[in-house]
C-alpha cells in the first residue's frame, strides 16, 4: 500500500487515549490536508485554515457492549506558548464554515457509528494554528491536556 501525504496527516490528527478496556477518549483535529485535491475542495481547505475544527468524544462501554457518552464541557485550546485560542460560536462563523462542520459530523456519524454520533464538534479561531507551520497547540479535554505539534506529518517539505 502506498502512503500518501493525506494518510500521514490522518494518522497524526487522531488522538486516542484508551484509559481502560472500558473507557476511551478521542480527539480529532480536521486539517486542510484531510480534504481532497478536487477544485471544489479549495473553499473547504481555506475554511479549515481560518478555523480549527476539533471533535471530541469520551465513551465508556458496559459489560453488554453498550456505549455511554460522558457529558463534558467544550475543550479548551491554547498555543504551545500558553495563549488561549478563542472558541467560536455557530453565530460567529460563516454559513460556508458551518457547512464544513456539518459535512464532517455526517462523515463521522456514518463511518464511526455510535462513536461518530457521540463526537461533539467545536470551532476555534484558526489564526494561531497552522498545520504546516512551526508550533502547535494543546487541547484540554476530560481532565487531560493533549498536544499537537506542527508541522504535522503529511505537510509538503520546504524546499
Amino acid at each position: 500500500m502506498r502512503t500518501t501525504l493525506a494518510i500521514l496527516a490522518q494518522d497524526y490528527v487522531i488522538i486516542q487515549d484508551q484509559r481502560s478496556p472500558h473507557e476511551v477518549v478521542m480527539v480529532f483535529w480536521i486539517t486542510p490536508q484531510l480534504v481532497g485535491k478536487q477544485p471544489s475542495a479549495e473553499k473547504a481547505k481555506q475554511i479549515l485554515t481560518d478555523h480549527a475544527l476539533v471533535g471530541v468524544v469520551h465513551a465508556k462501554f458496559d459489560t453488554q457492549g453498550r456505549t455511554n457518552f460522558e457529558k463534558a464541557n467544550a475543550p479548551s485550546l491554547k498555543t504551545l506558548a500558553g495563549r488561549q485560542i478563542k472558541q467560536l460560536t455557530s453565530e460567529s462563523i460563516s454559513p460556508a464554515a458551518q457547512g464544513v462542520v456539518t459535512v464532517f459530523q455526517q462523515i463521522f456519524t456514518k463511518t464511526l457509528g455510535p462513536m461518530g454520533q457521540g463526537t461533539k464538534w467545536y470551532v476555534y479561531d484558526g489564526k494561531p494554528i497552522s498545520s504546516c507551520g512551526n508550533g502547535g497547540f494543546f487541547v484540554k479535554f476530560a481532565s487531560v491536556e493533549y498536544d499537537y505539534k506542527t508541522p504535522i506529518p503529511g505537510c509538503p517539505k520546504a524546499k
